[in-house]
């Protein structure tokens, strides 16, 4: 599967991840995007601009006090 999935040159995405467990293969394999209810709920257009929103703030805050510059 890695030599399918590393030879091709397409982006692959992994659907239906539910678990933590299930995050591992995919990664291992090198897949590019991974999706699934592990990271969300489908929810309603106006929810998602919100969520979005939240994990970009999220990802771009400093992460703690180590993170911080004296």
């Amino acid at each position: 599967m890695r030599a399918v999935i590393g030879s091709l040159g397409l982006k692959v995405t992994v659907e239906g991840v539910e678990t933590a467990q299930q995050i591992a293969l995919p990664r291992e394999l090198g897949c590019d995007q991974i999706q699934g209810f592990w990271f969300g709920r489908p929810m309603p257009a106006a929810e998602a601009a919100g969520f979005i929103l939240a994990d970009f703030h999220r990802a771009t805050e400093p992460a703690g006090p180590a993170a911080q510059v004296a």
